[in-house]
């Protein structure tokens, strides 16, 4: 049994980790935290380019790469996410474990040593970020989210979730993010670095088999620069409220047109019935045994793709479809009426027992990497749940009809996002099929 085990490095820093020698790479992540805003969503994924372009000690990407090598080829990488109200800044690495090192080379050190110089001491001259650094991570970050609009798929899922979140101003929009990435500074990013580094509490996960000691002293004395009492605190979870219907559709010059239905289940991690939402959405539309397949795309041949995904942070369901504009309105109603027949209770046993053994091997594949095994308990960790992947697994096979039943009929379709595809012979794209 994998537990989880928690120490603190210092009043900053805590450090949760895992033993297992199961793997023949350690996995280390560290992440920090800030309150969710456009703008700090926006110089996170600038910064996140940045870090990678050098430090102090290894003053150019290749600089880094080349210490990396010699770290048996070990691994960093840079990102940011959004976790409910929360803003994460990542820098994970993979490592090879020390029982496989033939020399003794302190590979766990070195790396811990490389992302700490990384963090507190990223490139700068003159005390702010080089213009040129700057300038081209801004046309990075701006070609990611172009490109996010060229692929019809993921900009109508991403619009769905900017409509979803309508009522609240925290959420970053394509609209915001690439009408202010050429407002971006070498100061302006400083100031936000320095923010960053001086405000957010940091929590590192180590999933391997070294002595977590040996990984705590590592950190305090690679990370002794970086102290101080952060007091910030995880907003709770809370389900997205409930709003009134919103239809918005966008013409493209495309072949295919993408539907995107969001509902709102109530219940989200820590908060309201998660267990069965999971459950509801394996037999909803998440799985090729699911109602929205079987049906809605192979007996009635409605859609290319029509598939659903469930946000543990926001309660969010969301439905995504690729179409024939023409079957817009048929494509709603019928699946509209697959959560209804969930919500009258006509779930069948077969079902029933295709998104029970689905979730179960689901469940058990996350033993299998060390990412997936660091994104199940960083999440809850920050939702405040006490929860280990084997009391989830327990948890959600153990979900009831009654209850799958229950949660069918507190989520409501709030809101509706179309692409319609207004040329024929238009843009060629993939016309993907789940």
């Amino acid at each position: 049994m994998m537990t989880l085990r928690k120490t603190n490095v210092n009043e900053s820093i805590t450090l949760s980790s895992i033993y297992t020698d199961k793997f023949k790479s350690g996995m280390l992540t560290f992440s920090l935290y800030l309150p969710l805003t456009p703008k700090n969503y926006l110089y996170n994924l600038v910064l996140a380019g940045v870090c990678r372009r050098g430090s102090d000690k290894f003053p150019s990407m290749a600089a880094i790469n080349r210490q990396l090598d010699s770290l048996y080829a070990a691994s960093v990488d840079i990102q940011t996410t959004i976790q409910g109200e929360t803003l994460v800044f990542t820098i994970s690495a993979e490592i090879i474990e020390e029982r496989f090192i033939p020399d003794g080379t302190d590979v766990s050190g070195g790396v811990i040593d490389v992302i700490a110089d990384i963090l507190l001491h990223p490139v700068r001259h003159s005390n702010a970020f080089p213009s040129d650094i700057v300038l081209s991570e801004c046309g990075f970050v701006k070609d990611s989210l172009e490109s996010e609009i060229n692929n019809t798929r993921a900009y109508a899922a991403t619009r769905l979730k900017e409509i979803m979140c309508r009522d609240t101003e925290s959420f970053p929009t394509l609209k915001y993010l690439l009408g202010e990435i050429d407002s971006v500074t070498p100061d302006s990013l400083t100031a936000h670095y320095s923010h960053l580094i001086s405000n957010a509490p940091m929590s590192v996960f180590y999933i391997g088999a070294e002595d977590v000691q040996s990984i705590a002293q590592k950190l305090e004395r690679a990370l002794r620069d970086f102290s101080g009492t952060r007091a910030f605190s995880f907003p709770a979870l809370t389900p997205s409220k409930k709003t009134e219907f919103l239809f918005v559709s966008e013409d493209m010059p495309v072949n295919q047109g993408k539907l995107a239905l969001g509902f709102r289940t109530g219940a989200c991690l820590g908060n309201g019935d998660y267990h069965a939402a999971i459950m509801l959405n394996e037999i909803f539309g998440a799985s090729p045994a699911s109602k929205l397949f079987m049906n809605v795309r192979e007996k009635m041949s409605l859609c290319y793709y029509c598939s659903s995904s469930y946000s543990l942070f926001s309660g969010g369901l969301y439905v995504s479809s690729g179409i024939e504009s023409k079957n817009r309105e048929r494509l709603t109603d019928a699946v509209r009426s697959q959560l209804d027949e969930i919500r009258k209770g006509n779930v069948s046993e077969s079902e029933l027992y295709a998104a029970r053994k689905s979730l179960e091997y689901s469940y058990v594949q996350i033993y299998d990497s060390p990412f997936s095994l660091a994104a199940f308990y960083s999440g809850r960790e920050l939702a405040g749940v006490e929860e280990t992947v084997e009391d989830c697994k327990a948890r959600i096979l153990s979900v009831t009809p009654e209850r799958i039943c229950k949660i069918a009929n507190a989520t409501i379709h709030d809101t509706s996002f179309f692409v319609n595809g207004t040329l024929i012979g238009g843009r060629e794209e993939d016309e993907d099929e789940d």
